[in-house]
């Protein structure tokens, strides 16, 4: 019999899945939907076959990742509705100057290519969105809410995947000042 010299990890069904689904977070934030489950694999030091014994596809890993980390947005309305839109803005420009990490908006935005991953983002979208517009309120409630993430959106394309000499030039006030009061505008706007 030859002596096998890897160590062996230990067998826990939870930590083994936890640590598919970290990896996963850093792969699908940084590549999208394009990564492959080999690498995601190799991040998280288990074997590939794994992956799909946890989560049964690549589809559904992805899809756990963006559910993994609600979005709390609803909840910071509630919070201070008159500091709403420099709280989004701190925060977006906070992830600008991080060194990566899970953002399930950057993960969308990477996977804008795969019509898979977009089937699945569509009911993922309502869930961030449902809350923040019930708590904006109003007829209009969710049409702010959707402008809301789109400008959230757009911050992301051009300040953190386009990197652009614009946003990157601009002194961090002047952006969280700019970036705020758009955003707080569809708070401000009266319900219709």
């Amino acid at each position: 019999m030859i002596a096998d010299d890897t160590p062996s990890r230990p067998r826990d069904a939870a930590a083994t899945r936890e640590a598919i689904l970290s990896a996963a977070k850093l792969a699908f934030s940084e590549g999208g939907s394009d990564v492959g489950v080999r690498d995601i694999a190799a991040r998280a030091g288990v074997n590939v076959a794994l992956i799909n014994r946890y989560f049964g596809s690549k589809d559904q890993l992805l899809e756990a990742v963006v559910c993994s980390m609600p979005i709390g947005f609803a909840a910071a309305l509630r919070a201070d509705r008159a500091n709403f839109g420099l709280t989004v803005a701190r925060g977006l420009l906070a992830g600008c100057h991080g060194t990566g990490g899970f953002d399930p908006t950057l993960v969308m935005l990477r996977s804008l290519g795969s019509a898979n991953a977009m089937a699945s983002f569509s009911p993922l979208l309502d869930t961030w969105l449902d809350p923040l517009a019930e708590a904006l309120g109003g007829t209009d409630g969710r049409l702010r809410a959707e402008l809301i993430l789109s400008a959230i959106a757009g911050f992301q394309i051009f300040g953190r995947v386009a990197r652009t000499r614009g946003i990157a030039d601009a002194p961090d006030a002047t952006v969280i000042a700019l970036l705020g009061d758009t955003i707080q505008r569809y708070v401000d706007l009266p319900a219709i």
